[in-house]
């Protein structure tokens, strides 16, 4: 089922594409100059407690989880991370009420083998069970080291290859974050309401398959995911944007995910050179309803827009679609799409 679509996309000759991308670039890059410095940072924020001061040494040698951890379980509401390498060897659990800062060159990295089991992500929030509330992540990169961190076969306990998890969170807010080379997901958020995900930057040195931008699971409500940019050949490896309300949730990227409703996200300004898809909407029985796309620029390999259900993935939901849904899936609603500026990539 879908109602109400407005859509505004411009088709464009070859010549005018390849002007289109130089101009897109540069007017991003301008962009960023003007509003993303402002909301990257360089000094400590006033009241905020420094890694170092609990032991952190950012000599990318050291193991950094624990005083890093420490920082974040002080109870001191802001912590900051400064300039530096941070080596992590497991999963940075983030509490409720908490603001992390970083340096825009801090850089926060998974030590090789860490990535075991599917507990294990750069950073998560404490709690997904029980459920947090107002966490805030602002600056620095945060690297998923694929290379040393490959995911084996899909089972109950595999490493999901996620580089952030936010599960069961209610008002969460991530800026101004570099993300780089994920195994699968850059971002997981699910049964999240209340969110803003804004100015972050995606690179990869080395690309993978499912390696989506900011990946919705179900049960996502009231958010916002604005001012994104993907830069690089292949970036990002699959969909900028992925709002799946249903999916195979055995795959070892999405264990742990629910199937559920997604409803009042507005997505605005994404940009890439050349990734997968910009936008995946996955619906099969559950509802994606009250969304907002507009200003999407750059380049894609596969789609703009892309609402082909579960067509096309590695392991279906279902093993006979046309015999268990012979009227069709997917209940997709109120989707408003504007001022779409893309073209085709290799």
């Amino acid at each position: 089922m879908h109602r109400h679509w407005i859509c505004s996309i411009r088709s464009y000759s070859p010549e005018k594409c390849r002007r289109l991308v130089f101009c897109s670039i540069a007017l991003g890059e301008l962009y960023q100059e003007k509003h993303m410095t402002t909301d990257r940072l360089r000094k400590q924020p006033s009241g905020a407690v420094s890694v170092r001061d609990f032991g952190a040494n950012g000599d990318g040698i050291s193991d950094d989880w624990n005083a890093l951890q420490q920082a974040l379980d002080s109870g001191t509401e802001a912590v900051w991370i400064p300039e530096g390498s941070y080596k992590v060897g497991s999963t940075l659990r983030v509490p409720s009420n908490r603001k992390l800062y970083a340096h825009e060159n801090a850089r926060v990295f998974l030590a090789d083998g860490a990535g075991a089991d599917q507990s294990c992500f750069v950073i998560a929030n404490a709690d997904p069970v029980a459920g947090d509330a107002n966490i805030l992540i602002q600056g620095g990169i945060w690297d998923g080291n694929n290379a040393g961190n490959p995911r084996g076969e899909d089972h109950p306990f595999a490493y999901t290859g996620g580089l952030m998890d936010f599960s069961n969170v209610k008002g969460l807010t991530l800026r101004a974050l570099t993300l780089q080379d994920p195994e699968a997901y850059y971002i997981r958020i699910g049964e999240t309401r209340g969110f803003v995900v804004e100015h972050l930057s995606f690179r990869a040195t080395r690309v993978r398959p499912n390696q989506d931008g900011v990946h919705l699971g179900g049960f996502c409500e009231d958010g916002i995911i604005r001012h994104l940019d993907a830069r690089g050949d292949r970036v990002t490896g699959d969909d900028l944007v992925a709002l799946n309300a249903d999916d195979n949730n055995t795959r070892a990227q999405n264990l742990g995910l629910k199937c559920g409703p997604i409803r009042r996200i507005t997505i605005e300004d994404i940009s890439a050179e050349s990734c997968h898809s910009f936008v995946r909407f996955l619906s099969v029985w559950s509802p994606i309803e009250e969304i907002s796309l507009s200003k999407v620029r750059g380049g894609c390999r596969y789609c703009a827009v892309n609402m082909d259900a579960y067509r096309g993935c590695l392991k279906p939901l279902a093993s006979d679609p046309a015999r268990l849904y012979p009227h069709g899936v997917g209940h997709i609603e109120n989707v408003t799409c504007r001022d779409l500026r893309v073209y085709k990539g290799d």
